[in-house]
């Protein structure tokens, strides 16, 4: 029971598992402000074949390529260049991703993909991280009480906080609907065997009864 509780809670954050091969992306949401950067890591573990290069895209619907790193080889979409750096990993199987100077539309999902050579080329793609890029300014908590109302005005305002708040409800719900579920199994289990009870009280006294007559 707690397992199936653990799952439902915790489904977003596993990485994807394909036919001994693992792929995870960190993190796998950013919430950041108009002019930070981001970093974001993309790693894979295969056991057969070989890597041949690794792609960052953005947009799973309406993809487009932003950098393409291959042995010691790395191209960055040309509108990119300034603001974005694709570098491999120290074990080399994977790229770390840094781009500066976020602008609000900056704000997707961003996603890796592998391609893995073994007899023939095979792609695999990475779950994606998704990018919230703010343009209003974070603003500080103090002891006065305008500052706080404002304060809390624009963190119930966060598209970050929001999402945080139905993904915890959602959680809750399906803990909830678990519960319920192990509840009425186990009440129907006592029940099925509170009738068995005097089913059997009634076979060992009709037992009884036929074996006097026969005596």
């Amino acid at each position: 029971m707690s397992a199936q509780i653990f799952l439902c809670l915790s489904f977003l954050f596993v990485p994807t598992v394909t036919a001994g091969r693992i792929i995870s992306q960190s993190p796998r949401a950013i919430y950041a402000e108009r002019g930070e950067s981001l970093s974001i890591t993309c790693e894979i573990t295969f056991t057969e074949g070989s890597l041949v290069g690794t792609k960052l895209l953005r947009n799973p619907i309406n993809s487009k390529d932003l950098c393409y790193v291959h042995v010691n080889t790395v191209y960055i979409e040309e509108t990119h260049r300034l603001r974005l750096e694709c570098n491999r990993t120290n074990d080399a199987k994977g790229i770390n991703i840094t781009l500066r100077n976020l602008q609000k539309n900056d704000t997707d999902i961003y996603y890796c993909c592998f391609g893995i050579e073994n007899g023939r080329l095979h792609n695999f793609k990475s779950e994606g991280t998704v990018l919230i890029v703010s343009d209003e300014t974070k603003q500080p908590c103090k002891d006065k009480c305008a500052d706080e109302l404002k304060c809390k005005v624009a963190v119930f305002k966060d598209p970050l906080m929001i999402a945080m708040i139905i993904l915890a409800v959602a959680s809750f719900l399906c803990a909830l609907v678990l519960l319920l579920r192990h509840g009425k199994n186990h009440y129907q289990q006592e029940q099925s065997q509170r009738k068995r009870v005097p089913n059997s009280v009634y076979e060992d006294m009709n037992l009884v009864r036929t074996q006097s007559m026969a005596h």
